[in-house]
């Protein structure tokens, strides 16, 4: 039994170094993962922006929208003083009554109308003269583009898109944009 106690006093030690190197290494790895957490913690508090930079950055970025806003405003109002300091002047373009089937909904429209274009008066000569040499194109883009608008656009009560529709595809016949705007001095339709 002698014997038998100096290896049982080796064994003892040696587990308590290997439970001793176990718990150096534990506490090695919770070491460099508090380090790690810590550095992601101070990385975050000097990137992440407090509640008081956030609420500055709202107001500047809702100044930066007002600004932005009155800037267009002031755009809109010179644009509109131009255009109220050009004498214009009414030309007439088409008058009509055109029918379309639509077949989504397998009914017939019909309308009735009667299109003119604003021109400012030192322009009406020359687009007089570039009118009458595209006026048959000019009257097929604007019946196409009524043929081809759906009830919606029909029924709209300003007309915008369609008349958008018909200032674009004019102004672009024409040599250069003489027509300003279009309007309808009567106009109706009625689905059979």
């Amino acid at each position: 039994m002698a014997e038998t106690e100096p290896t049982q006093e080796i064994s003892e030690s040696v587990e308590d170094g290997a439970s001793g190197a176990s718990k150096s290494r534990k506490l090695i790895a919770f070491a460099v993962v508090l380090v790690a957490v810590l550095v992601n913690l101070g990385l975050a508090y000097a990137f992440i922006p407090s509640a008081e930079e956030i609420e500055a950055q709202q107001r500047i970025n809702a100044g930066m929208k007002a600004e932005k806003e009155s800037e267009e405003e002031d755009n809109k109002s010179a644009k509109k003083a131009d255009d109220d300091a050009v004498i214009t002047v009414e030309e007439p373009l088409v008058e009509d009554s055109i029918s379309a089937f639509q077949p989504l909904s397998s009914t017939t429209i019909r309308v009735d109308f009667k299109l003119w274009g604003i021109v400012a008066i030192e322009d009406s000569g020359e687009f007089r003269e570039q009118y009458i040499k595209h006026e048959n194109r000019i009257k097929e883009q604007i019946l196409f583009i009524l043929r081809s608008s759906d009830i919606d656009d029909l029924s709209e009560s300003g007309l915008g898109l369609i008349k958008r529709k018909i200032l674009d595809k004019s102004n672009n016949l024409l040599d250069k944009p003489y027509l300003r705007s279009v309007h309808f001095s009567s106009f109706s339709f009625v689905e059979q």
